[in-house]
């Protein structure tokens, strides 16, 4: 209690002061959109846009805690029926990418959602081989090249029904690359993320 009244909650996207307990201020709630259709198996909170772009790029890049909180609790929207999920595992960051940021914003969204669906969480149960450039850099094609074989997953996710989480779907080829290497131990996958974009 004393602690909203010396710093009052903020808008984790424009910093506008917040009268309740909320991710995001009314505006930028306005600014949220319903996913753009997924391929079959792939599940969105919200679409990539408006204020949530903000809020991406202050969690990942600028490591501010506020919006990786707020983005902890808008990735459980919309999230895939539990009857259908074994475990939740996080599409996570390579070892050296993970020590540049401090932080697996992956690992912190897929904790979101395991205690969501009451599910168990694997952390580590998948592992990135190669650090692989910024995707958000890259074009589509450049994407799926670089998500070739770039991961490896725990024999401990033989037949289970995987729920695969990251931040932002753009084309899918990072997620394609972990669902492969969950196939390769006979886990079975469908996937969420927080947000998701269309790209050429």
């Amino acid at each position: 209690m004393w602690l909203a009244l010396l710093a009052p909650p903020c808008c984790a996207a424009c910093g506008e002061r917040l009268r309740i307990d909320a991710a995001l201020c009314a505006a930028c709630l306005e600014t949220l959109d319903p996913p753009p259709r997924l391929p079959a198996g792939t599940t969105a909170a919200f679409a990539f846009g408006g204020a949530l772009v903000s809020l991406v790029h202050a969690a990942k890049y600028r490591g501010r805690g506020d919006a990786m909180r707020a983005a902890e609790r808008l990735v459980r929207e919309r999230l895939p029926p539990r009857a259908e999920i074994d475990c939740v595992v996080p599409v996570g960051l390579h070892r050296t990418r993970l020590a540049e940021r401090g932080f697996d914003q992956a690992a912190r969204l897929a904790t979101a959602v395991g205690e969501a669906l009451e599910a168990p969480v694997f952390v580590s149960a998948l592992t990135r081989l190669r650090s692989t450039a910024q995707l958000a850099k890259l074009d589509a094609h450049a994407r799926r090249a670089e998500g070739e074989g770039a991961c490896v997953a725990s024999p401990r996710l033989s037949g289970q029904r995987v729920l695969l989480v990251d931040d932002v779907h753009t084309t899918g080829a990072t997620l394609r690359a972990a669902a492969s290497a969950v196939a390769a131990v006979g886990g079975h996958t469908r996937a969420h993320v927080l947000a998701a974009t269309v790209a050429g």
